[in-house]
């Protein structure tokens, strides 16, 4: 289930000062690893573990940060489901997270919920 988010993704990114591109996830590591993307969000559950995994690493050990839509943090153990069902955010600083988690209208969190 995809969300529309498109005002959400210009209100999100407008509080942290960043335009808005769309890109797949190895398109924002590779831009965000050159310092030309800041933050990521995919409000769907299509994507998987093994997507953000390996990235999630590399970002957190930059300093930034990789969620579900909610603020949570995924678990990579093999027991859990493969599907990051409530989407994912990532961000290449902790604090532009935290506005974009505060910023995100509740009908996204309800959505996410229900996944």
């Amino acid at each position: 289930m995809a969300l529309n988010v498109s005002g959400f993704f210009t209100m999100a990114f407008d509080v942290c000062g960043f335009f808005t591109m769309a890109l797949n996830v190895s398109g924002f590591f590779t831009m965000a690893l050159n310092g030309k993307a800041h933050a990521y969000v995919f409000a769907s559950s299509g994507c998987k573990k093994w997507d953000t995994c390996g990235p999630e690493a590399v970002l957190e050990a930059e300093g930034g940060v990789l969620t579900d839509l909610m603020g949570q943090h995924y678990f990579y153990a093999k027991e859990v489901e493969h599907a990051n069902r409530r989407g994912v955010l990532a961000a290449t600083k902790k604090a532009c997270h935290g506005d974009i988690i505060k910023k995100m209208p509740s009908h996204i969190f309800e959505a996410m919920q229900k996944m």
